[in-house]
């Protein structure tokens, strides 16, 4: 009984303070400026921070043995060690089935911005993580690290891209589309980081994009286009022509109206610089877009050359238009078919400017002139307004045709009309009557 009381004072001495008139003072937290206050946070403050110091000065807890270090030569204070080694540890199988199933891409999705807070001279801390990442079984986990590799290329320097990032987006490029997707969307921004040689080996290789998992997804298509409008200004007109024109050739004739109307705007940058950089391989561009689009027999390449020229037409100069375009275009203006008429007169009518149209230099005036009044009397109505929107020409709508007569009213007048209804009357059966109708199932019954 003694053990007992003695043991209850030796655990409330812990609680009991030392100074009983300190024990009567009330401490408000709701007076934070008042001086006793202050002095029991400086004191709490003081008492904590030696208390982490001490704990400081002590043996650190020993790792978890379960999780990953970094690289033993790599030492850095901007992150603690244990929450590197938990961040790594977010790629072990085991993870995915008593966490989360998605804790690999949360990763691969968080990677870059870990890798920025690091900086480059701590990349080896996240090599080995982004590799195994790169390699995953799921494809969402590699799409992200696709989506992101151009941002983790600004982030290392173009060194480390070479040697490491390099050849991770090598394997991406040769995998699904949903991962190949990710890599195409930055695909400028992620050549424009690499040396020029590196660079240029690339060239050969962006014909691979034209194939496909599913020729349907023309959104693809349609991604490729708008990045080699981006890629023109850094490579050079031998490599244009050789390498980014017949991709974009072969976009131009797609079968979907988005991308063919984006590789429109691309050849016209491409074109446009050809022009001021080379101009024989300008023209020679020029040549296999007219054997190709203009003369097609397929009705969406004509509609689509009409529309080329007209982008055509505020890229390179005007004798260069109405020399190598201007023709093929007018051949156009009595098409059979009305949508390429349409974008004929839209061109002629509406987008070439005013001092071109008017220019009596140019050996396609009197045919230019013709064939705007030509589509300005044109018999579909949206053909007439696009040529005459430009208020160049006035509309001229042909005469209204009536409907041919009927033989039988023209031969012998209303007469002959009569005739001819007695006449087929009289071949019909008449109909039975109600009485004959009974008779019938009588006779049957």
């Amino acid at each position: 009984m003694t053990s007992s009381a003695e043991s209850t004072d030796s655990t409330m001495e812990l609680y009991r303070p030392e100074d009983v008139s300190k024990a009567q003072v009330s401490i408000s937290t709701f007076e934070p400026g008042s001086s006793r206050w202050e002095a029991y946070s400086n004191s709490s403050l003081h008492s904590s921070r030696s208390s982490l110091d001490s704990s400081r000065s002590q043996d650190p807890v020993p790792p978890d043995p379960a999780l990953p270090r970094g690289p033993p030569e790599t030492d850095q204070s901007i992150v603690p060690q244990l929450l590197i080694d938990h961040y790594v540890s977010m790629i072990d199988p085991s993870r995915a089935q008593t966490v989360d199933n998605d804790i690999a891409r949360h990763c691969a999705f968080s990677l870059p911005a870990v890798a920025l807070t690091l900086g480059r001279t701590n990349w080896p801390l996240l090599k080995e993580t982004y590799e195994s990442l790169a390699n995953d079984m799921q494809w969402k986990v590699r799409r992200t690290l696709a989506s992101s590799i151009h941002e983790l290329g600004v982030i290392l320097g173009e060194d480390v891209a070479s040697t490491d990032l390099v050849p991770i987006f090598n394997g991406f490029i040769k995998d699904l589309d949903e991962v190949r997707i990710g890599v195409l969307k930055h695909l400028a921004d992620f050549l424009k980081l690499l040396g020029e040689e590196e660079r240029n080996s690339y060239l050969p290789r962006l014909e691979e994009f034209l194939k496909m998992d599913n020729e349907r997804n023309w959104r693809f298509r349609l991604e490729l286009t708008e990045q080699l409008g981006i890629l023109v200004p850094i490579f050079s007109a031998d490599q244009l022509t050789e390498h980014l024109a017949p991709i974009a050739v072969t976009l131009v004739q797609d079968k979907v109206a988005a991308v063919r109307k984006a590789a429109t705007q691309v050849l016209s940058v491409m074109l446009g610089s050809l022009q001021s950089a080379e101009l024989e391989l300008c023209r020679s561009t020029v040549a296999s877009l007219v054997s190709c689009l203009a003369t097609s027999s397929h009705w969406t390449r004509r509609q689509t050359y009409a529309q080329l020229v007209g982008q055509l037409l505020t890229a390179l100069p005007w004798q260069e238009v109405s020399t190598h375009l201007l023709p093929h275009l007018l051949n156009l203006t009595d098409d059979r078919v009305p949508n390429v008429r349409l974008q004929v007169a839209n061109v002629i009518g509406h987008v070439l400017s005013e001092e071109w149209f008017a220019d009596t230099s140019c050996p396609e005036h009197e045919r230019l002139i013709s064939s705007l009044t030509l589509l300005a009397a044109d018999k579909d109505p949206d053909v007439r307004e696009a040529a005459c929107s430009g208020g160049r020409v006035e509309p001229n709508p042909p005469p209204r045709q009536l409907p041919p007569p009927d033989p039988v009213v023209s031969s012998s007048g209303a007469s002959a009309l009569e005739q001819h209804c007695m006449e087929q009357t009289s071949l019909e059966e008449p109909l039975p009557t109600w009485a004959q109708i009974a008779e019938v199932i009588q006779e049957k019954i």
